[in-house]
């Protein structure tokens, strides 16, 4: 049986479907009237309200609103760091969702898309005040939120004027970096920092990125990675002989031989370079001196002579001439002590040229010697180091001269040498 429909029924029930378009829309109006004169905190409740009810799941207009008004909280002075971190969170959610459900992204595209460059804009600017507040957990957290965006905005493809982004952005991840190693987590930071090296960075901005792994590989003693930023540190800065100074460093821990072969690389290459050169003579001596190892090798003894000899020049602090005076009284010393030990006939004339090398020594080490009386000599106070060594000093004078039959100058360096009280 077919009835004719209720009109009061029909009519009851187009009232109410109005009636509730009209306050959806009124709702809408109140919001965004709220928010573009920037009263976030009072369209808060409303568009929490009004996302909340499932009939407005797909609503675009909604989660626009609710990007812009959580985004305009965040910026409010006043507000904990957290909060605003928490707001910018909920802001770029909202801004997602927006575009996931409105292809054309018709508000956002008005604006050009500057919504997201200023979620980027601001998770950094949050990271940097909680850098300085030294909340090292919030800085990192917001710093990877502002990568987060940054990478978001790339994917999409959208450009500002206001600002050129990158797919590496170096400040970013420097400042990202530094709130890891702040928060003890190295782990984040050496990542972060290796990013920068591959991408082969190499303006003075980032010589302290390549310092600080150097450092930590040589600390951790890991030969692979200690090496491979060390030569890409000293291709990119090359006029800072750290680098090198670092690696012989290293080397002299783990492997002696290419140790000594990249000091004479370094040496050939440029002897006057007093730091290496000296260093590099400085191993060789305590090769020889080494009480393990009692037999000299006469290849190295000529070397240390020769590297000494070039680097005294630009020695700054006697160090050079008093190491070669050592050196060369030692060489004179073991001379005569095997000469002592020949006492058959038959050894006369190997006996002869052990006494003649060992004046040679003498004769040649007084110039050094004299050298070093000159400085210590310049100096108005002696530290207890520097009268030792002055004194040993006049001692290998008087006994170059004793030998050399100069008596006056025997008398003279002796009586030095009786003068310098050790206390």
């Amino acid at each position: 049986k077919i009835t004719k429909p209720d009109m009061k029924k029909t009519l009851l029930f187009i009232t109410l479907l109005a009636s509730a378009t009209f306050t959806k829309a009124q709702a809408l109006k109140d919001i965004e009237l709220l928010t573009v004169t920037n009263r976030f905190a009072e369209a808060k409740p409303l568009i929490d309200k009004f996302i909340a009810d499932p009939k407005n799941a797909k609503n675009t207009s909604g989660f626009y609103y609710q990007g812009k008004i959580h985004n305009g909280i965040s910026k409010d002075a006043t507000l904990a760091k957290a909060d605003a971190y928490n707001n910018k969170i909920a802001s770029f959610a909202a801004f997602k969702k927006y575009l996931e459900l409105d292809k054309k992204a018709t508000l956002l595209t008005d604006d050009k898309f500057f919504a997201f460059l200023d979620l980027y804009a601001g998770f950094s600017d949050l990271g940097i005040a909680s850098f300085n507040d030294k909340n090292f957990e919030e800085a990192y957290n917001s710093f990877v939120k502002a990568q987060e965006v940054e990478d978001f905005i790339l994917e999409k493809g959208y450009t500002y004027t206001e600002l050129k982004l990158n797919k590496l952005d170096t400040n970013l991840v420097m400042n990202t970096s530094a709130a890891a190693l702040n928060n003890k987590d190295t782990a984040t930071a050496l990542k972060l920092y290796h990013k920068l090296i591959d991408a082969k960075l190499n303006t003075p901005a980032y010589e302290g990125i390549y310092d600080f792994l150097v450092s930590y590989y040589f600390d951790k003693q890991d030969s692979k990675n200690f090496l491979d930023i060390t030569n890409k540190a000293k291709t990119y800065y090359g006029s800072n002989t750290y680098w090198s100074e670092k690696e012989l460093l290293f080397l002299s821990k783990t492997d002696k031989n290419a140790m000594f072969a990249k000091y004479d690389e370094i040496y050939t290459k440029d002897p006057a370079v007093f730091s290496s050169s000296y260093n590099y003579a400085v191993e060789m001596y305590n090769v020889l001196y080494d009480r393990n190892n009692p037999k000299k090798d006469s290849v190295v003894s000529n070397k240390l002579i020769k590297v000494l000899k070039s680097t005294i020049p630009v020695d700054k602090d006697n160090a050079a001439n008093m190491l070669l005076s050592n050196h060369l009284y030692n060489l004179a010393a073991d001379y005569s002590e095997a000469s002592d030990k020949l006492t058959k006939p038959a050894d006369a004339a190997k006996k002869k040229n052990l006494i003649a090398l060992s004046m040679a020594k003498l004769k040649e080490l007084i110039p050094y010697a004299e050298n070093s009386v000159v400085y210590f000599k310049s100096l108005a106070t002696l530290k207890l180091d520097q009268k030792v060594n002055y004194k040993s000093t006049a001692g290998y004078l008087a006994e170059a001269y004793r030998n050399a039959k100069n008596l006056a100058k025997t008398t003279e360096y002796e009586k030095l040498a009786a003068s310098i009280q050790i206390k």
